[in-house]
């Protein structure tokens, strides 16, 4: 394979992966009052364990128990936000993907500067990781929306079943 025809299939693959993450976006914000749901019950539950651990604290509780309370509240603490792949996964692969076109196109438009060659595909495997690891943590979340809207609504029909 030649560069010229390298450089033709990277454009493509950068196109086609920017509008790929944009597609994964908008089903993430189209299932976002779920998952926000989902991740605020998690976080209610776990808040609540919490205080019945800390509850539990005394002057024989040893430092090791301290600290893993410690641990369980700064994992706690995450389900507050929103989730870092919907801001940092997505950007770095949509960003990682659009410089992988821009180098492409720019060297096919005549600037084949040494670096550009280089780092196009070294791009293009950041931003296929980043994207697949966002994929697979969208998908998480989202398996478990679908979840627990299917369970309400089987809990709906039971009720109406029962009447």
């Amino acid at each position: 394979m030649t560069f010229e025809a390298y450089a033709e299939t990277m454009l493509v693959a950068g196109i086609t992966g920017s509008g790929l993450v944009l597609a994964v976006y908008t089903l993430a914000v189209g299932k976002a009052a779920e998952i926000l749901s989902n991740r605020r019950q998690t976080w209610l539950g776990a808040l609540e364990g919490l205080k019945q651990e800390v509850g539990k604290i005394s002057a024989d509780t040893t430092r090791e128990r301290i600290n893993a309370l410690k641990s369980q509240l700064s994992y706690v603490a995450t389900y507050q936000e929103l989730p870092n792949y919907l801001t940092w996964g997505i950007g770095i692969s949509f960003f990682g993907y659009m410089l992988v076109s821009i180098f492409s196109f720019a060297w096919l438009n005549g600037y084949s500067a040494a670096w550009i060659e280089a780092s196009m595909g070294l791009w293009f495997l950041i931003a296929t990781f980043a994207f697949l690891l966002t994929g697979l943590l969208i998908i998480k979340d989202v398996n478990a929306a679908l979840k627990k809207q299917y369970q309400e609504q089987k809990r709906d029909a039971d009720s109406r079943e029962i009447q």
